[in-house]
């Protein structure tokens, strides 16, 4: 921390307001993103793509955010966190008004390489902003930061169904939710925490791969492995092996996600009384133990509790692999969150095809059950969180 930060007790009112302004960012980051989706086979329709291109299409995404994460991490260290959400935000709103004009199969996929860029670049500096705040307030409060995005994500697709539901031009909708978040941003962001709060704000822009950064980044791949699975194989799951009729195909899924959500609700609270190691333990066992009961009981009840139980145990493990990330020594926050996000990323993007190939060569069962083993290998990495503690 630099000499000129002026220091802030864990109750003050302006680290109450820099709390709350960066929870309005999480909740817009993932319902800006979010809004769109719904109108993804109005787009494909549109443009006239075959599933195909419009895979292509939407990969420019991700491809944008894998893209710039460890820049990006070079960038927050080197500006600090507060001005690149201010601009971030911004540049937000210009490419999300953007996404809706795009009329051609290239410009969408450019249009969505910018988008992706900058959502990435977004997610560096809203949780190394996160863990400044979590620091000077001396309690876990990094999970309900995420439980704002999980509400934001609802948020956004609810806007999202809405405007396809009453053909609301995804240009017009986009336009004035950018702008709407603009406005809220540009309100909100005077507390922003400065850059000078930040620890080792004026260290280096890159990290190490030390072992306790390796580890922890594991543990991030395996837990993006899983999250991604769940988000694109609980409907084929439900409807090919459970085999229940198409309305009910997305009662996987959505047990996952509220579940995910009421468990970043808590989370905070349990961080707080269960030891850091114990409590990722627990976490594991539940997200494997409740997965395995969808796979080896096929019916609808067993399979929705299996799917809420795997995003209750899910809903804990980031916010402790960044508060470690955050306490490492000798490694600078920003980089180092920025490493630990592409790793997440590899296994958010690189998962479901994963499954995919499995589920050819065995059945989507089986294949399934990588979710089940990577729960153990998080269970096996967990005294890695207790060692970078300890190193700190």
């Amino acid at each position: 921390m630099t000499a000129t930060a002026p220091r802030l007790a864990g109750d003050s009112g302006q680290l109450r307001l820099a709390r709350g302004s960066l929870i309005v960012v999480f909740v817009l980051h993932a319902a800006v993103f979010a809004s769109w989706t719904p109108h993804i086979p109005d787009i494909r329709h549109d443009l006239g793509l075959s599933e195909a291109r419009l895979g292509l299409a939407l990969a420019g995404e991700p491809i944008g955010s894998m893209g710039v994460l460890l820049v990006a991490g070079a960038i927050v260290a080197r500006y600090g966190s507060s001005q690149i959400l201010r601009w971030g935000v911004r540049a937000l709103a210009v490419a999300t008004a953007v996404v809706g004009l795009a009329d051609t199969f290239a410009a969408l996929f450019l249009v969505l390489c910018l988008w992706g860029a900058v959502l990435g670049t977004l997610n560096i500096a809203m949780n190394t902003q996160a863990l400044t705040i979590e620091r000077l307030h001396r309690r876990p409060i990094l999970a309900g930061f995420h439980a704002a995005w999980s509400l934001g994500g609802f948020a956004g697709a609810a806007l999202g169904s809405f405007g396809d539901s009453t053909a609301v031009p995804l240009w017009l909708q986009l336009g004035l939710t950018a702008g709407a978040a603009m406005l809220i941003t540009e309100l909100t962001s005077r507390w922003y925490l400065s850059h000078g709060h930040e620890e080792r704000s004026s260290g280096p822009r890159f990290v190490r791969p030390t072992g306790p950064l390796v580890r922890l980044s594991l543990i991030a791949v395996c837990g993006f492995t899983c999250e991604g699975t769940a988000a694109i194989w609980a409907a084929v799951y439900l409807q090919e092996v459970v085999a229940v009729r198409a309305g009910l195909a997305g009662a996987g899924y959505a047990a996952y996600a509220l579940a995910m959500f009421v468990g970043r609700v808590v989370g905070d609270p349990v961080a707080a009384r269960v030891e850091p190691v114990l409590l990722m333990r627990l976490l594991a066992t539940i997200a494997g133990l409740g997965f395995l009961l969808a796979l080896l009981v096929p019916s609808l009840v067993s399979a929705v509790v299996g799917f809420a139980l795997l995003g209750l145990g899910l809903s804990g493990l980031m916010p402790i692999v960044l508060r470690t990330v955050g306490r490492l020594p000798d490694q600078p926050t920003a980089p180092s969150v920025a490493a630990i996000s592409t790793a997440g990323w590899l296994g958010l993007v690189g998962g479901p095809p994963l499954v995919g190939f499995l589920a050819t060569c065995l059945t989507l069962s089986l294949a399934l059950g990588l979710v089940v083993v990577l729960s153990a290998v998080v269970f096996s990495l967990a005294p890695a969180v207790r060692r970078a503690e300890v190193a700190a």
